[in-house]
């Protein structure tokens, strides 16, 4: 797909619709990419040089399902120098390597679902954004002397990390940080922790050994506010669903057994009831 030049926006205010392409041809005159509804490109991409803003998007559901607006199946990527924001990058399934410019920050989600296998985090980074790692295909990280927190979910879902050294500057671990990294085996933690998240390791089952030093003011163990808020919703909703549909398909079908005029129709109808009742109950 070649995208007309004269185009300055993808996304709210400019191109809003979704695209779904193996490559994709971006005008020169193309100032913004942030698109709002899902665009995904298969092979190839380049980004134009007067490119200023470039933010994939990101999208948290009631039930916590994470989709990018964003998805890209390309091996390389470039980022232009003129680049003055960069958000999140979107799903980046086959790119093994950040194709960050030189000097930019990763923010919240970056690599998110990526191919990345290694990443030595930058040496002027205090902070490990949430979900930056989640669910991509890293193997090895290097965290530097000066970060003080890893983020919520920061390497969740990493089922190919085996190994992770947390120096000494960090003091706080966030929630969810490393759950399900199922191949975790080893976490070194060469200083004071004072505060570990809820759930931040669950679901490593091959984690053989934590050790941490005295200092630990405090492990979150129970569940957080909002997580209670959100599943007394859940419940709430599943409640409506059943008392509201479930029980009428059922009244329904009630009726239906008890017709002495059945047709083809009749029985159509009946299945369609039967499987709704089935759903929402």
């Amino acid at each position: 797909l070649v995208l007309p030049e004269g185009l300055e926006i993808i996304g709210r205010g400019g191109l809003d619709y979704e695209l779904w392409v193996d490559e994709l041809v971006l005008p020169t005159t193309l100032r913004v990419f942030k698109p709002v509804k899902p665009v995904y490109v298969g092979t190839s991409m380049v980004l134009p040089e007067n490119l200023e803003v470039f933010d994939a998007g990101v999208n948290i559901d009631e039930w916590g399902y994470i989709s990018m607006n964003f998805e890209y199946g390309g091996d390389t990527l470039v980022f232009p120098e003129n680049l003055t924001t960069l958000g999140y990058l979107g799903r980046l399934y086959n790119m093994t390597q950040p194709p960050l410019p030189e000097g930019v920050m990763p923010g919240e989600f970056a690599f998110f679902g990526s191919a990345i296998e290694s990443y030595t985090v930058p040496a002027d980074m205090t902070m490990i954004p949430r979900y930056l790692f989640a669910q991509s295909s890293l193997t090895e990280i290097v965290i530097p002397d000066g970060v003080t927190e890893i983020g919520e979910g920061a390497f969740a879902d990493c089922g190919n990390l085996e190994r992770i050294v947390i120096p000494a500057s960090v003091t706080k671990i966030g929630k969810n940080a490393f759950q399900n990294c199922y191949s975790l085996r080893e976490v070194i933690i060469e200083g004071v922790v004072e505060s570990i998240g809820a759930y931040a390791f669950q679901d490593c089952g091959s984690l053989e050994t934590i050790e941490i030093q005295d200092g630990l003011k405090r492990i979150d163990h129970r569940m957080a506010w909002e997580d209670a808020f959100l599943g007394a919703r859940r419940f709430l909703v599943g409640l409506a669903k059943k008392v509201l549909i479930a029980d009428n398909f059922a009244l329904l079908m009630k009726l239906f057994r008890e017709s002495s005029q059945p047709s083809v129709l009749f029985y159509w109808m009946y299945a369609i009831a039967f499987m709704l009742n089935i759903y929402f109950d």
